[in-house]
């Protein structure tokens, strides 16, 4: 009788045994899987984050677009309109033009303010770079 308690043990053994790698090769697999279904996530996550951004970006060229058609008429316009010159006929029926003595006044301020311009938007530019660069990752928003 030990020698068949000894098979029947053996036998339950190599069972259980066959069983405990049956479900290793479970668990395995649905590691992967769920590494499979993270991926997936993340990805249509970021397909979705680069339809909105294709978005931003087009209106993005339209505003820029608009701006550079516009915005040299604006200037002439601006210039034209002020007292910084003078349309006028003389008395020999020439039509004149005089530049006032203060044009100088309209170079002080605009140069300034369009340096002051530009640099705050590249330390705009650089800051939201930065953060972006640094902002943790966060899974929870990709399940």
């Amino acid at each position: 009788k030990p020698a068949i308690l000894s098979a029947s043990i053996q036998d339950a053994l190599k069972y259980k045994k066959g069983l405990f790698q049956s479900t290793q090769l479970r668990l395995t697999s649905l590691e992967k899987r769920m590494q499979n279904i993270i991926s997936l996530s993340f990805n249509l996550v970021n397909q979705q984050d680069s339809r909105i951004m294709q978005q931003d970006s087009s209106s993005m060229k339209t505003i820029a677009a608009m701006t550079l058609i516009f915005l040299p008429g604006t200037l002439i316009a601006s210039l034209f309109s002020s007292n910084f010159f003078n349309f006028s006929v003389g008395s020999d029926g020439q039509s004149e033009v005089r530049l006032s003595s203060y044009f100088w006044v309209f170079w002080i301020i605009a140069v300034p303010l369009t340096v002051l311009t530009v640099v705050l938007w590249r330390l705009y530019q650089f800051s939201t770079r930065e953060k972006l660069k640094n902002r943790p990752v966060r899974w929870r928003n990709f399940l």
